[in-house]
């Protein structure tokens, strides 16, 4: 199951929500609905064990944390934990999230999405 960062955009996503989810498009698509700003998917990361993983992170930017899983960090902070997952961690770039294009020099797959 895959941990994913999603960001508020029109806050140049200095709010971002790290949540383990079964589908994150249907996720994203819940909480937009909930939310007046526009978010984006920005990556995730697939693990065998999300909820340690999880919670994990919560813990790693835990000085950070505003509500619920909302995180008062820029999605630069979360590139590095994304490179160290290697070929599980998950960076979202342009207009389709889903769609891999590639991978990086650090064997990172790169997607069609949001985030560059």
């Amino acid at each position: 199951m895959p941990v994913n960062f999603i960001g508020e955009d029109e806050n140049g996503c200095s709010l971002i929500k790290i949540r383990e989810v079964k589908n994150i498009e249907a996720r994203k698509c819940n909480l937009q609905t909930g939310n007046p700003l526009e978010l984006r998917l920005l990556g995730w990361i697939e693990a065998a064990d999300a909820f340690q993983l999880e919670r994990h992170l919560h813990q790693h930017f835990g000085s950070t944390h505003v509500r619920d899983a909302w995180f008062a960090i820029e999605p630069a902070d979360i590139l590095p934990i994304l490179r160290r997952a290697g070929r599980d961690g998950f960076l979202v770039k342009n207009a389709d999230a889903f769609q891999v294009v590639g991978y990086d020099r650090d064997a990172i797959p790169e997607h069609l999405g949001v985030w560059e």
